[in-house]
């Protein structure tokens, strides 16, 4: 016998109540990581909770709705597709390993489709997270389940010393050299720290060229700031009373996780990026968390992250299609529409919001 409930913002502490059951889960899967994305225009925030045989398992996720697409409209009302906010997310389980009760999952998976065309849900993208690792068991349950990429992971036993050993042997000078030119660290208050930190991200976004989903407004540091003061770190590389570096970190049981960083250009020959991974792996580790998660990004990106550490996870990626005729609908529209494009990847998912930001 199975059960399903449909549970949203409003049901927020029956949301918790039952991610609190389950042993291994992350911050992203409570309903207020989720309600920062809900009010800075994201989606609509829902859980779908699936129980059967005394077993629990529960997927929160984004809504996003589909009319609201430039070459969407009134026809399409009731439709949406459905993403993990912004970070890492995806299904979690009590079950002890995935190979524990294998019909479980499949009859969520299956379930959850049946939940999905009732409920008009066109296509499906899930970013598992790379420290619970639970992508495992859904296997041949997704249209596609792939690795995306490898993130890098600090572990953070031993002294500062050990950590800094750990460096690549340039980062280890880079530190050092920021040292030398009077960089600290200082860890910032949410709340009197946002316009600062919001300017800086917003200029180190122009910087890089990057207009799309990335680029928030102040807005979202606003929700995310208030909403998820006691679960994050704000901190800056300062020098003297000039900020060169500033970024927020997730923390969250034994783990720490780097998640938005700005640094000013003008201050890079200074090198307080290099200084602020490695001095917040040191305010981790005084913290008594294991492992400070980097991520993953661009190749550059995991270029610079890995010479903090050789340890990496894997990042698994899943996607679906639950309406195969209204995706294909959408995607012709989508080729014919001549609004503004933007570069992107062939095998975009879902293929109907490709260079849309």
């Amino acid at each position: 016998m199975s059960r399903v409930e449909i549970l949203h913002l409003d049901d927020a502490n029956a949301w918790t109540s039952y991610i609190d059951r389950l042993p291994s889960k992350y911050i992203t899967h409570y309903p207020r990581f989720l309600r920062v994305q809900e009010e800075t225009g994201d989606g609509t925030a829902e859980c779908f909770v699936y129980q059967e045989s005394g077993h629990l398992v529960l997927f929160p996720y984004l809504r996003r709705p589909l009319a609201r697409l430039p070459f969407g409209g009134d026809s399409f009302k009731g439709h949406c597709d459905i993403i993990t906010a912004y970070c890492y997310g995806g299904p979690i389980h009590d079950l002890e390993t995935a190979n524990e009760s294998p019909p479980l999952l499949a009859n969520f998976r299956q379930a959850f489709h049946d939940y999905a065309l009732d409920s008009g849900v066109v296509t499906e993208f899930v970013r598992f997270h790379p420290h619970l690792q639970n992508h495992v068991g859904f296997e041949g349950l997704f249209d596609k389940l792939y690795q995306h990429q490898r993130n890098v992971v600090i572990d953070l036993d031993g002294g500062e010393e050990a950590l800094l050993s750990r460096c690549r042997p340039t980062f280890r000078r880079y530190i050092r050299k920021a040292k030398s030119h009077g960089l600290t660290l200082r860890r910032e208050s949410p709340g009197q720290f946002l316009e600062s930190f919001a300017e800086l991200y917003k200029v180190t976004m122009i910087r890089h060229g990057q207009t799309g989903y990335l680029n928030f407004p102040q807005g979202f540091f606003r929700a995310l700031f208030a909403t998820l003061r006691d679960d994050i770190a704000v901190f800056s590389v300062r020098q003297e009373d000039k900020v060169a570096a500033a970024a927020v970190f997730l923390f969250f049981g034994e783990n720490v996780e780097y998640f938005l960083g700005a640094s000013d250009e003008a201050l890079l020959s200074h090198h307080p990026n290099h200084f602020m991974f490695y001095e917040a792996s040191c305010w981790a580790r005084e913290k008594r968390f294991k492992h400070l998660h980097l991520g993953g990004g661009k190749k550059s990106l995991i270029y610079f992250k890995r010479g903090f550490s050789k340890r990496s996870c894997s990042f698994y990626i899943g996607q679906t299609t639950h309406n195969r005729e209204v995706c294909a609908e959408l995607t012709a529209l989508r080729d014919a529409w001549e609004g503004t494009e933007r570069h992107w990847d062939p095998g975009f998912f879902p293929p109907y919001r490709r260079g849309m930001g």
